[in-house]
């Protein structure tokens, strides 16, 4: 009989969930797919998922918002941006809701910068 550890169920389910975010990503942002879609590409998605979960994200909901807020506002977004540092920090606040409040820090950022773009 076929047994798997914990773990590997746990890395299985992790590599799915990458997976349908960078089919997410590619099919909502079409001009990433010379950068997503490579072996560089889905090591970053790695890594950022690794780092949403550093930082106590642990719904695919969330680390899903922190890789998409990373990938529209850059990869070090988490000490760069003093405002999603201290949130990230925050260990008071749920991790949804942090996910959510980097996110709605993003689409202002991005708001800002397309009404300055005009």
């Amino acid at each position: 009989m076929l047994e798997f550890s914990s773990q590997q169920i746990s890395a299985i389910g992790e590599s799915r969930f990458q997976e349908r975010l960078l089919e997410f990503l590619l099919k909502n942002q079409p001009d990433t797919q010379g950068v997503l879609n490579t072996n560089e590409g889905k090591k970053t998605l790695a890594e950022q998922c690794a780092k949403a979960r550093h930082y106590g994200l642990s719904t695919e909901f969330a680390v899903a918002n922190y890789v998409i807020t990373a990938w529209l506002l850059g990869t070090d977004l988490d000490t760069r941006f003093p405002a999603i540092s201290e949130i990230l920090q925050d260990t008071t606040t749920d991790g949804t809701q942090r996910s959510e409040l980097i996110a709605q820090i993003a689409s202002l950022v991005l708001s800002k910068l397309e009404a300055g773009a005009k």
